[in-house]
C-alpha cells in the first residue's frame, strides 16, 4: 500500500502551524491508499 507522504506531511505542517498561531486545528482529511504491484506482490501461499 502507498499513501501520498509529501501531501500528508504538508497537511500536518499546515495544521501544526495553525495550532501554534492560535488558530483552529482544521478539518478531517482522508487519503485513499493505493495498491502498488511490485515484485514482492504475489499470490498467497
Amino acid at each position: 500500500m502507498s499513501i501520498p507522504k509529501s501531501e500528508l506531511g504538508g497537511q500536518a505542517w499546515e495544521r501544526l502551524w495553525a495550532l501554534m498561531n492560535g488558530e483552529g486545528g482544521g478539518y478531517n482529511v482522508r487519503y485513499q491508499p493505493r495498491l502498488l504491484i511490485r515484485d514482492s506482490t504475489g499470490p498467497a501461499g
